[in-house]
């Protein structure tokens, strides 16, 4: 299940696998079932999206699993 955490008004999307963190929730999607699948990331689905230490976790308010 992808995380969704609020940015102010904006959502985020995390893949719980890697972590990696996108804007839309589909990429997201895609990337937790392929690291769900083959235990690796997939560098055309990252290109979308950006690493768990791009993050910033001051003020970002944690909405739940989707």
């Amino acid at each position: 299940m992808v995380t969704v955490t609020r940015l102010g008004e904006r959502e985020q999307y995390a893949c719980e696998i890697c972590g990696y963190q996108y804007t839309d929730r589909n990429w997201a999607e895609q990337c937790e079932a392929w690291c769900r699948a083959n235990s690796s990331c997939n560098l055309e689905i990252i290109a979308h999206g950006a690493p768990p230490a791009a993050r910033t976790d001051a003020g970002d308010q944690s909405v739940g699993s989707v």
